[in-house]
């Protein structure tokens, strides 16, 4: 995962990258897309250690993640988009790496 995600990076054609990990060796990981000043969230559970959720820009714990279904009609859904390329409010989203 750490080579593919180096490999992306220095492609340059995305402007966020999102992990899916509760694990701490991946923290330099998110430090040096953070130093190449590119966004990146993290998702993973309670139990990740505070120096890696630290390490990202935003991390979201997945236990507070609900199902669409669940979700109320009332409030606004996070939709994550490619602010370059796609149209807000899509779940169209080229040059999303995660």
């Amino acid at each position: 995962m750490i080579i593919d995600t180096m490999d992306l990076l220095y492609t340059h054609q995305f402007d966020s990258f999102g992990l899916i990990s509760s694990d701490s060796d991946f923290t330099r990981l998110a430090m040096r897309i953070r130093e190449a000043g590119v966004i990146v969230y993290g998702f993973g559970e309670r139990k990740t250690p505070t120096p890696f959720v630290t390490a990202y820009n935003r991390f979201i714990y997945v236990e507070n993640l609900v199902s669409y279904k669940e979700h109320s009609a009332a409030s606004p859904i996070f939709l994550p988009i490619d602010t370059r390329t796609s149209t807000p409010g899509t779940m169209d989203t080229p040059g999303l790496a995660i």
